[in-house]
């Protein structure tokens, strides 16, 4: 086993992943949908559930039979998993015995040299890492040997513990902040079901219309020749899936691109207002509208501009139908196919997607009240901010021995 001296002058054994656990990979039972495997009373974890709970995650969205059990990755309450596709490198703890969807690994059997909550934070701190060793052409995926091979520093178990300890107290206050942040949502999504009820169900009987008719454009872009290492430190900014959030968007990792590299991507050149939309992987339907200060931009593959006629479309309002849970349902299929879940929408399909379209005099009317909620949302933020940097911080010195001695 190697050894590593942290900067705090300990030495921490260096022990790969395969040594510390058993390491399995999910599964799905086949064929999809089969009513003999699906839809009954053992839960099954899919990417989708790691949005909501965090640490701890809870399966809500997918369900197998006990035939479907045999035949899926069965895992235990407390067990540790991470996620090997579309959004990759996501390390959750399970809440409940259930089965895992081929888009996750687990580790069991964890070994007693190792706790399961600094384990978890240790693999917290590596997404990124593990996200860009993900492959694929449209959907990445990481394989069950590069989790193998992952080194894990390993200090003293009551060390271990100490680490996991400060870490869980400053994750929790954390997301006590994100938590006020969802409640800015829910109040903006109150007020959009208020003035214009259910978008799908439609009973204030506003006017229907394809999106393509109230729209100057809908289209993705791609990414440079060469991927990854064609990114420039500066230049145009190429936004990607990863940074397209519901209401909002993520600046960490923003790519970069040069003048040469973004002429060939004039056509998906990113306009003040322009609604931002992913269209494939496990972000699929996250939407939010572009910042001003992000501009001039490009969009990649994954991400799709659509772009209101603003004398019929209000971007704001475009933005909140797209994301309300209604609208979401119908465009993910959720519920059809034994619970699967679109993983990829496409243009025609965005095109020929009815919408409810209100005079535009009342949409404007919703900007006004949306402005109000949001500005206290934008102050808030920044306070939060500092709370997410000391969180960061705290994690990069806990993995280099100056958290604890």
């Amino acid at each position: 086993m190697e050894t590593v001296k942290s900067d705090g002058g300990m030495s921490w054994e260096m022990v790969r992943l395969e040594v510390l656990c058993t390491i399995v990979r999910g599964s799905s039972p086949r064929p999809q949908g089969d009513p003999r495997f699906y839809n009954g009373d053992v839960p099954r974890l899919m990417i989708e559930d790691l949005t909501r709970d965090g640490k701890y995650v809870t399966p809500q969205v997918d369900s197998l039979t006990e035939e479907g059990a045999k035949l899926s990755r069965p895992m235990k309450k407390g067990d540790l998993v991470i996620t090997v596709s579309g959004r990759t490198g996501v390390p959750a703890i399970l809440n409940v015995d259930c089965c895992i969807h081929d888009g996750f690994v687990g580790f069991r059997e964890l070994s007693k040299t190792v706790d399961i909550d600094y384990l978890f934070y240790y693999l917290s701190n590596l997404t990124s890492t593990t996200s860009q060793q993900a492959v694929g052409a449209i959907f990445k995926n990481l394989t069950t040997d590069q989790l193998k091979n992952i080194q894990i520093p390993l200090p003293p178990l009551p060390i271990q513990k100490r680490i996991a300890e400060i870490l869980d107290a400053a994750d929790a206050l954390k997301r006590k902040d994100q938590e006020l942040l969802k409640k800015y949502d829910e109040l903006a999504q109150a007020i959009f079901i208020n003035m214009f009820g259910d978008p799908v169900k439609n009973e204030k009987g506003w006017e229907v219309k394809k999106l393509k008719s109230i729209t100057t454009k809908i289209g993705s872009g791609a990414t440079p020749t060469g991927g990854k290492t064609a990114y420039k430190a500066t230049g145009i900014s190429l936004i990607r899936s990863m940074n397209v959030y519901d209401f909002s968007f993520k600046w960490k990792d923003l790519a970069f691109i040069d003048n040469a590299q973004a002429s060939k991507l004039n056509n998906v050149e990113v306009m003040s207002k322009d609604v931002l939309f992913n269209i494939t992987g496990a972000s699929v339907c996250r939407c939010s509208i572009v910042p001003d200060e992000l501009l001039p931009a490009r969009v990649n593959q994954h991400v799709a501009i659509i772009r209101a006629k603003t004398e019929f479309l209000n971007p704001i309002f475009l933005n909140h139908l797209l994301v309300s849970n209604s609208v979401k349902t119908n465009l993910l299929g959720v519920g059809s196919g034994g619970g699967a879940v679109m993983e990829a929408i496409t243009k025609d399909q965005l095109e020929q997607f009815e919408i409810i379209v209100p005079p535009i005099k009342i949409q404007n009317g919703f900007e006004q009240k949306i402005n109000n909620v949001f500005g206290q949302k934008d102050i808030d933020l920044k306070s939060i901010e500092t709370t997410d940097n000391l969180f960061q911080t705290l994690i990069q010195k806990a993995f280099k021995g100056e958290l604890v001695a």
